[in-house]
């Protein structure tokens, strides 16, 4: 008898769990609520920093990359590889006209300090720009980036040429956060182009 009624829980217990994992499946992906399931309490990894201009040396290890993730950053003072953690949650607003449904990613960007030494930028330290750029759901099932306010850090003018900062190819496995900003090229020149970071599930 003992036997029958475990197995008759143990039989309970996995429809149940089955039935809870599926909710998310069973919602519509047309609406928000379906389509927000698949991103919302996930968490994500920076892997990657694309600087879109010309190499640069941020490390001053005589090696210019495009990636800087790979070998520049991790050099540097300041350099946290714990804070590069994305982490999207629902935003919700509701103004009188019409309700806005959104996500808001929570990230902090590293982002190099420059300083002047015997007449030459070097990168004094990285900072970490905390920011929630949004991605705003539509009736129809679409979704549309909102650009992200920076502004302006005292000690630090690049921070104000940064521009345009939006999240781009978003999927449940990845997303991009794109922004126009200035490096310093090889050349002891301000350069502007555009940095992406690309985390991954």
């Amino acid at each position: 008898m003992n036997n029958k009624l475990n197995f008759l829980l143990i039989v309970l217990l996995t429809a149940f769990s089955v039935s809870v994992t599926s909710c998310d499946d069973d919602l519509d992906p047309n609406t928000f609520e379906g389509a927000s399931a698949r991103y919302v309490g996930n968490t994500y990894q920076l892997t990657k920093v694309h600087w879109s201009g010309t190499p640069v040396d941020l490390d001053s290890d005589g090696i210019l990359r495009w990636d800087l993730m790979e070998g520049e950053m991790s050099h540097l003072k300041g350099f946290d590889p714990y804070r590069h953690i994305g982490v999207v949650q629902i935003h919700r607003s509701q103004s009188n006209s019409k309700p806005t449904s959104s996500l808001d990613f929570l990230v902090g960007l590293p982002f190099p300090v420059y300083t002047l030494i015997d007449g030459k930028w070097k990168v004094a330290y990285m900072m970490y720009l905390s920011v929630s750029p949004e991605m705003v759901f539509h009736n129809d099932g679409h979704w549309t980036s909102v650009t992200y306010p920076i502004y302006n850090y005292s000690n630090h003018p690049l921070i104000g040429k940064i521009d345009n900062l939006v999240v781009t190819d978003m999927n449940p496995n990845s997303f991009n956060i794109r922004m126009e900003c200035c490096l310093i090229n090889e050349k002891n020149e301000l350069e502007e182009n555009v940095l992406v970071y690309h985390y991954q599930r």
